[in-house]
């Protein structure tokens, strides 16, 4: 995906959860599925 493809499509994205009604819902299943996919070094 070209730079300015990707900078469209999370400006798109920024947009759309901006005015969900469930935003924070959506925020915190994205962040709950982010820590499950990180892996953690120690």
């Amino acid at each position: 995906m070209r730079k300015r493809t990707q900078e469209i499509r999370l400006a798109e994205l920024i947009r759309d959860i901006s005015n969900h009604p469930y935003k924070e819902e959506l925020i915190k299943l994205m962040d709950e599925q982010v820590k499950e996919d990180t892996i953690i070094v120690n």
